[in-house]
C-alpha cells in the first residue's frame, strides 16, 4: 500500500507541468566598460590592512597586552591573508576580491584590538 501511495505521488508531481521558470538575478552591479581587474598580476601591492594588522599584532606583543600564544595566532591569521592576496594577485585581482581580503584584515585588526583591551583591563 505505500508502495503504490508513493509510486502515485511520485507519478503525480512528474506529470504536473513546470510553470516556473528559472530566473537570473543580478547580485553585483554591471560591467562597466573599465578592465575587472584592480591589481595586475605581475605587480603584487601589499593591502594597506594587512599590514596596519602587523603593526597591531607587534604593539600589542610589544606592550605585554598579548601573550604569545595568542600573537602567534594572529600571526599566522595574518599569514594566511597575505598567502590568500598573492594567490588572488596571480591571475590580477578583482574588486571582490579585494574587498573580502580589505575585510577580512579589519575584522582581524578589531579583534585584535579587543584582545589587547581585555588583556590590559586583566592585568595580564
Amino acid at each position: 500500500m505505500r508502495l503504490t501511495l508513493a509510486a502515485t505521488i511520485v507519478l503525480a508531481i512528474a506529470t504536473v507541468p513546470q510553470t516556473a521558470s528559472a530566473r537570473y538575478v543580478q547580485r553585483w552591479p554591471a560591467e562597466s566598460s573599465k578592465s575587472r581587474f584592480l591589481v595586475r598580476a605581475d605587480v603584487v601591492q601589499p593591502i594597506p590592512e594587512i599590514e596596519a594588522l602587523n603593526r597591531t599584532i607587534e604593539e600589542g606583543r610589544d606592550a605585554g597586552q598579548l601573550d604569545r600564544k595568542t600573537a602567534r595566532r594572529l600571526r599566522g591569521e595574518a599569514g594566511r591573508m597575505a598567502s590568500a592576496a598573492r594567490r588572488y594577485a596571480r591571475d590580477g585581482m578583482t574588486p571582490a576580491e579585494l574587498h573580502e581580503l580589505r575585510v577580512w584584515a579589519i575584522v582581524t585588526r578589531e579583534q585584535t584590538d579587543l584582545l589587547r583591551a581585555e588583556m590590559s583591563y586583566i592585568g595580564r
